[in-house]
């Protein structure tokens, strides 16, 4: 199973991931937050709020305070999906961004 290993707020509502086997990407999740009318996925909606994001290495994904989460396979699959080319050579979320 392939996991995040680090995350960082990018813009509007994206992420820089790093994940467990090496590769890194920004995803968009503003669609999963505004189609899941869930209570708590809704605050998600405030772009404040979303930039609160962290990564949480008890579930090796990434959370916000109010119990948000998203399966790191979900995120790896968006990744994959969103991202024609991952940034394979950076050693760390902070390393990617810088590029």
């Amino acid at each position: 199973m392939i996991y995040v290993t680090d995350a960082r707020y990018v813009k509007n509502y994206q992420v820089a991931l790093s994940f467990s086997n090496g590769e890194h990407a920004v995803i968009d999740l503003e669609y999963d937050v505004f189609s899941d009318n869930r209570v708590p996925f809704q605050k998600l909606r405030d772009l404040s709020y979303f930039q609160t994001v962290q990564y949480d290495p008890d579930c090796v994904s990434i959370c916000w305070a109010n119990g948000v989460d998203f399966a790191p396979d979900y995120l790896y699959h968006l990744a994959q999906k969103q991202s024609p080319v991952y940034a394979k050579m950076a050693s760390s979320v902070s390393d990617f961004m810088a590029n």
